[in-house]
């Protein structure tokens, strides 16, 4: 015989991409057990955006509004942060190396902090960032 010791919920939140939050519950108490994060493929989360995407067109119109709204809002949220993901992903080395500058102009000393400034802002208008 096999005895139940608690029950685990998967939290979904967009805002925390690529990662969800699992917890691990006592059945009894619903005391929580253990709270840890775990990244999921990028591949899952378009996945569950697709999936609530279908969920929502497939709510009759006298149901709940409410819930089509949330569930399309959610696909919207997940995809807004996937394409995020990929904009960093892709621009990455300019980013490093952005900084790099940054870094080498803020430690120069025979300019003052206005100078600085103005360096920085022209290289970052010279980015062409996608």
């Amino acid at each position: 015989m096999v005895e139940e010791k608690g029950s685990m919920e998967v939290v979904v939140n967009p805002d925390l991409y690529p990662v969800v939050k699992l917890l691990w519950k006592n059945s009894a108490t619903q005391d929580k057990i253990l709270e840890a994060g775990t990244p999921l493929h990028k591949e899952v989360w378009v996945q569950l955006a697709k999936d609530c995407r279908d969920r929502a067109g497939q709510i009759d119109v006298f149901s709940s509004q409410e819930l089509v709204s949330g569930l399309n809002l959610v696909a919207d949220l997940i995809m807004t942060e996937v394409n995020a993901d990929e904009k960093r992903q892709r621009n990455r080395a300019a980013y490093d190396s952005f900084a790099d500058f940054v870094a080498e102009t803020n430690a120069r000393t025979d300019l003052d902090k206005t100078r600085k400034a103005q360096i920085i802002h022209d290289r970052a208008s010279q980015l062409k960032l996608s």
